[in-house]
């Protein structure tokens, strides 16, 4: 990868937002509030081009993506190694941000997620297993309401 084919940290953000679908106060909250929307902004559009160590890693909480991607490009190197994420990190990501982002806008998801998080190992399958049954018979209860 040539060095005019590589992004700026600002693209990279820039690029991250879009496909995220996210909001610079959305980063904000992300981040714990360890970066804020004008910071974001000044990354975006180059005015605050030497981000330290520590807002690094506040900006990649708040995209969902790893430190290790912004290192890189912050460096100039292609987010991956190999400049590619595989299918299966990028729907992780996904859901994990959507996940996040619901549950900023819906406290009985934020409460289920934290339930779910104070699990131990051993029960989590146990509960993954549950929320499935629970989904379809929900589904199959639906479908039979509008099929009478």
């Amino acid at each position: 990868m040539s060095a005019a084919d590589r992004e700026t940290l600002a693209e990279y953000v820039t690029r991250i937002i879009k496909e995220k679908d996210l909001k610079h106060h959305e980063v904000k909250e992300l981040s714990g509030g360890r970066i804020t929307d004008g910071y974001v902004r000044g990354i975006m559009t180059g005015r605050a081009s030497n981000p330290s160590v520590d807002k690094l890693k506040a900006l990649a909480q708040g995209l969902g993506v790893l430190e290790d991607e912004i290192f890189r490009v912050a460096r100039g190197l292609p987010p991956q190694a190999d400049g590619k994420k595989t299918k299966e990190q990028e729907t992780h990501y996904q859901a994990i941000l959507s996940l996040m982002l619901g549950s900023l806008k819906n406290r009985t998801l934020a409460e289920l997620l934290v339930e779910a998080s104070r699990l131990p190992v051993e029960s989590q399958q146990e509960a993954v297993s549950l929320l499935r049954y629970l989904n379809t018979r929900k589904r199959g209860a639906s479908r039979s309401r509008r099929n009478a």
